[in-house]
């Protein structure tokens, strides 16, 4: 996937990302969207993820 990029969980706070940012389940990124929050896409313009054995993680954050 070209428009990803692979990291692990304490990715964010290393790069010192602004704003409230979580993880959020891949099965759940429909409700979460809905629920305001949005993709949270790093400075390369690719979102962030940590692949998991089961299901991927999402970073998303409550501001544009």
């Amino acid at each position: 996937m070209r428009h990803t990029r692979n990291v692990d969980f304490n990715h964010p706070s290393r790069m010192a990302y602004p704003g409230a940012l979580v993880w959020c389940p891949e099965d759940r990124l429909a409700e979460v969207l809905g629920q305001g929050r949005q993709i949270f896409y790093a400075e390369d313009g690719k979102y962030l993820k940590v692949p998991g054995s089961d299901i991927d993680q999402i970073l998303v954050s409550d501001q544009p």
